[in-house]
């Protein structure tokens, strides 16, 4: 006999069925606009747009995608490949400055004691402890007078090549290192250390910036030094044995500096002193020959005038000659008393001697009074 509770409706299976089919076909139709859309989406996922500052190329199945001289991508637009998968952007910073710096040839030793002991003077190490040369301890370089340099650059680049800077080395950082190393090893070893540390330092550092530039043209990197600041000099220093003695000739040349300059000092003081004193006498003398000039001229004046006076006498008389005649002397007998008048106007004391009277004029000190108080006697 058979159970009744085994029993099923048949039209509750019906429902059933028809229920999970409806839910079947709304997921369905679901995953398939899900689908769609990421089709979609993946399909627009080759549109790309490069920042002000950047470039890059495409590559296509693992091939850079484009003719020669067209495979890069200009900065700030919009650009199409392939989705991913089929195609891969790779983007380079150009427009961005780099900047790299190498510590190869530094002292590592002295930047530890320095770091645990900061406001301890540093001093020489004890006898047999000096450089530890290796890898990851201290760096140094010998110049051309055989001294032991430490020093420490920074150089700063721009990419000009984004498909050789990427292509060309697995590593071009690296590279950039290596060559910069290399170029600044070689001319160090060209100057003297008074030169590396203190005079030509600048001029060092130019140099060696050229002759990087020329060098990583011809590993063919992808970038190019920039003009400024280009290599630069971040930070030199003789080794710890010999600081003090370097700390002396230091010392010395800033007190020969400090002279010089006050020295300098002096002698812009005094010339200037000397041009004021020039230009001032230069003036006087200008004012006082003006002045003589005036005088000569009035006097010329003058003199013209008396000759005129004296040459219209001499016509009126020979003109009339049965008139009374006018002596031209009259008029230089006037202008001699005028002359005397002046002269003895200005002079202090004044003597009138007669005829056949006698006058005796004593030259020579003074004769003292016997009772004088400064004739010797106390």
């Amino acid at each position: 006999m058979a159970n009744p509770d085994n029993h099923q409706d048949p039209r509750a299976v019906g429902h059933g069925t028809e229920a999970l089919l409806v839910a079947l076909n709304v997921g369905f139709r679901i995953l398939r606009y899900l689908l769609l859309v990421m089709l979609i989406a993946y399909l627009f996922s080759g549109f790309f747009i490069l920042g002000p500052n950047e470039q890059a190329y495409v590559l296509r199945f693992g091939r850079i995608s484009g003719e020669p001289g067209e495979q890069v991508l200009a900065s700030g637009r919009w650009h199409i490949a392939l989705p991913k998968y089929m195609s891969e952007v790779v983007r380079v910073p150009t427009g961005e400055v780099q900047n790299l710096v190498t510590e190869h040839f530094w002292n590592r030793e002295a930047d530890r004691n320095i770091m645990t002991n900061p406001d301890q003077p540093q001093e020489a190490p004890p006898e047999g402890q000096g450089l530890n040369p290796g890898v990851d301890s201290d760096g140094y370089m010998l110049t051309a007078d055989s001294n032991i340099l430490h020093t420490r650059w920074q150089l700063y680049y721009y990419i000009t090549d984004p498909i050789a800077y990427t292509t060309n080395y697995a590593n071009p950082r690296q590279v950039i290192k290596s060559a910069m190393e290399t170029v600044i090893l070689r001319n160090m070893a060209t100057v003297n250390i008074e030169d590396a540390l203190y005079t030509g330092s600048s001029l060092l550092a130019a140099s060696i910036s050229e002759q990087l530039a020329i060098e990583l043209r011809r590993l063919e990197v992808g970038v190019e030094v920039t003009d400024k600041p280009g290599l630069v000099f971040l930070d030199k220093r003789p080794p710890r044995a010999a600081q003090s003695a370097f700390n002396l000739v230091l010392e010395a040349d800033q007190q020969q500096d400090a002279r010089i300059e006050a020295a300098k000092g002096n002698y812009n003081r005094v010339i200037a002193a000397a041009r004021g004193e020039q230009q001032r006498l230069i003036l006087e003398a200008g004012a006082y020959g003006n002045t003589l000039i005036s005088k000569a001229e009035a006097d010329a004046a003058y003199m013209t005038s008396i000759l005129q006076q004296i040459q219209l006498i001499q016509q009126t008389n020979q003109q009339n000659p049965d008139s009374p005649q006018r002596d031209p002397a009259s008029i230089l007998l006037t202008l001699y008393v005028d002359t005397i008048l002046d002269v003895l106007n200005k002079v202090q004391s004044k003597y009138v001697v007669y005829p056949g009277q006698e006058v005796r004029i004593l030259t020579g000190p003074p004769i003292k009074s016997p009772n004088s108080p400064r004739n010797g006697r106390p």
